[in-house]
């Protein structure tokens, strides 16, 4: 007659008896067949019955749920030698006689409790059912062959492997199982720490290993990986490490890394490893070393090893094998995921520090106090300026410290593109709107979705560009140029200019309703000529940095340098400044920057200028100044810039530090260009 024999807590070696004419219940309530001193069992668990001459198991919809051989189920087939799991209670199913009286289970009897999927179901059948029709349930694999030591400690697998050999099926099974669990590891690791770490827990459960190294290469070395104990714990439900703590053999891993292939040997009877030391002092009695390769690259090794028992056998070293093929590509591809991510942390830490800001001028202190306020919200921003004073500095400072910071930051220069390609640049275009495009294209609204779009000289953008704009505000949506559909964007506008929008707003050159609806927080950047003692730490700030960058660490400003550039008007601003200590770092042929090194329009003028303050200096009193309007002095700078460089605006807007297309407008503006 069939059997429940328990096998560990209170009830430790009861035995039960299981009736073949009525349902065997199992739970915490004291009216049920069997009631269960556990407090994870449910009041009515499970039953058990026989059906069509077959014991079936089935969870009565329990909290914790049911296992079979590690295995959660619902309804199984029960073999003689199953091992039930109710919560806490482990309970062996066994088809003998009734035992003798005072008997104590023998070692066969008490199967141990393997892991959550050690033993899945190895098939399934058709039965029929109570009420004459067939449904299938599944075949679990008896686990009569295992055993437990008299501890009640899981015992090593000799005992299955008396009746397997390396080739049997119930092996083969057991290691295509073990091999399926390392590749869905390795697809889910999102480390290659993570990765390193479950292959060797995974290993150790199916090699029964004491010890399973994973390691990596280096610069043609190998050291002992960085293990991940969130991946331990998970798998083994414990925290003892499945990475040994004490010196692996030097000796077989050195002689895996110079021939390049898997190594399995005994090595107290290996002539190879027979007299290392490592072998003699840690009793190590088997051991595998297999490599780990991606694309004709060792990456790193797997070393794991017996410290007594039976040794590994070739079955054992090719699961090693096979389980590193697998590992190998997946380990290639999250090196590369891990130094693309660590190149873009130092990229973005270099362009952050490329535009950072500088001065501590009492009105950029009130601009920074502004970005603080302004950057939480979700705000347009008007960011009002002279040319080159900083205005995409406060854009992206305002970016990063928002909540969008991790998303795009698309930066468009409105002035630097033509009317008719403006709505395109900044909508996108259909497949055929216009002669050119060849494919869809979205734009920058779109391109910065969730981010922040910065729109540079938004006072030059056409009337229509205004309108759409306007809408894609207020209503966060937009038609790409040539297509009907409405897309829905999510962006941050901060729009920039160095004109006086209100004034074109009463020229009728800019719509008054956008005007409105960029103008919701406002911030007006000084020119540099009012920073005062801002320009020589400006000065110094992009020199240095422009030093090392060309490798010239030592050099510096004179005095007299200094004290020039701050009597220096800056037309240019904090853009000509920058250029300028960039050519000097290239250009000067000593490590002190003097007043000869400085620009021609600097050093000549520097003697005759009042060095620039934060307040205005007063006029003297015996022979006041021809007053010029700050219009008139930057339209003869321009013009001398331009003269001599020969006439050509390119190298003259590269002097003056600002855009060509900004330099053309200034033309324009002073009429010097034909509109």
């Amino acid at each position: 007659m069939p059997q429940l024999t328990f096998l560990n807590g209170s009830d430790y070696g009861r035995v039960t008896l299981l009736p073949a004419n009525q349902v065997c219940r199992l739970g915490r309530d004291p009216a049920l067949d069997i009631c269960l001193d556990d407090p994870k069992a449910s009041r009515v668990h499970v039953e058990i019955f026989c059906e069509n001459e077959q014991w079936v198991l089935k969870d009565l919809n329990s909290k914790n749920g049911t296992y079979v051989n590690g295995r959660q189920v619902s309804r199984v087939l029960l073999n003689d030698g199953d091992e039930v799991q109710i919560g806490e209670t482990r309970i062996a199913f066994r088809l003998k006689e009734p035992p003798r009286e005072g008997y104590v289970p023998d070692d066969s009897m008490l199967a141990p409790r393997l892991p959550v999927g050690a033993e899945p179901a190895v098939g399934s059948a058709g039965v029929r059912g109570a009420e004459g029709g067939f449904e299938t349930i599944e075949l679990t694999a008896p686990l009569s062959t295992l055993a437990l030591d008299a501890k009640g400690v899981p015992a090593r697998k000799e005992a299955a492997e008396r009746f397997e050999t390396p080739d049997s099926p119930m092996r083969a099974a057991r290691s295509l199982r073990a091999l399926y669990s390392i590749a869905r590891a390795c697809a889910e690791a999102t480390t290659s720490t993570m990765l390193l770490s479950h292959l060797a827990v995974r290993l150790r459960s199916a090699l029964d290993a004491d010890r399973v190294t994973p390691l990596v290469i280096e610069e043609g070395k190998w050291r002992v990986a960085e293990v991940d104990p969130t991946a331990v714990i998970a798998e083994s439900g414990r925290s003892t490490p499945a990475f040994s703590k004490v010196p692996l053999s030097r000796t077989i891993v050195d002689h895996a890394m110079r021939s390049g292939k898997a190594v399995l040997t005994s090595p107290r009877a290996d002539e190879r490893f027979a007299g290392a030391r490592s072998v003699g002092e840690q009793g190590i009695s088997s051991a595998i070393c297999a490599p780990i390769c991606a694309n004709g690259e060792c990456l790193g090794f797997i070393y794991a090893d017996r410290l007594g028992g039976q040794d590994f056998d070739r079955a054992d070293q090719e699961l090693t094998i096979a389980a590193c093929l697998q590992a190998g590509p997946a380990l290639s591809n999250l090196r590369r995921l891990e130094q693309a991510l660590t190149r873009k942390d130092r990229l973005v830490a270099e362009l952050r520090s490329q535009f950072q800001m500088v001065g501590d001028d009492p009105a950029m202190r009130e601009v920074y106090g502004f970005i603080r306020r302004a950057a939480p919200t979700e705000s347009v921003v008007l960011v009002l300026g002279e040319s080159g004073t900083g205005k995409e500095l406060v854009a992206r400072a305002i970016h990063y410290d928002s909540a969008r910071k991790d998303a795009p930051l698309i930066v468009v220069n409105c002035a630097a593109l033509s009317e008719s390609l403006i709505e395109s640049e900044l909508f996108g275009h259909a497949r055929g709107a216009f002669t050119g495009a060849t494919s869809d294209r979205p734009g920058r609204f779109e391109l910065a979705h969730e981010g922040t779009l910065f729109l540079d000289e938004i006072g030059e953008l056409s009337n229509a560009c205004q309108t759409k704009l306007l809408r894609v505000i207020e209503q966060g949506e937009l038609s790409r140029v040539g297509e009907a559909r409405v897309r829905k964007v999510n962006v941050r506008l901060i729009a920039a200019t160095n004109r006086d929008l209100a004034a074109e707003v009463k020229a009728g050159r800019f719509r008054e309703d956008l005007y409105y609806r960029i103008n919701v927080l406002s911030v007006k950047l000084p020119p540099l000529r009012e920073r005062g003692e801002d320009i020589r730490k400006l000065a110094e700030f992009y020199l240095r940095d422009a030093a090392e960058r060309s490798g010239r660490k030592h050099l510096r400003f004179s005095d007299e340098a200094l004290a020039a550039l701050a009597r220096h008007r800056w037309p240019g601003n904090v853009r000509e400044l920058r250029n300028m200590a960039e050519r000097l770092a290239v250009l000067c042929p000593t490590e002190t920057i003097g007043v000869r090194d400085l620009p021609p329009e600097i050093a000549s003028l520097q003697e005759h200028l009042p060095a620039v303050t934060a307040e205005p200096a007063a006029p003297p009193v015996t022979a006041p100044l021809s007053a010029k309007s700050l219009s008139e002095v930057e339209r003869e700078h321009i013009l001398r810039i331009l003269n001599a460089c020969g006439g050509n605006k390119k190298q003259a807007a590269e002097a003056l530090g600002i855009d060509r297309s900004t330099l053309y407008a200034k033309l324009r503006a002073y009429g010097v260009l034909g509109n």
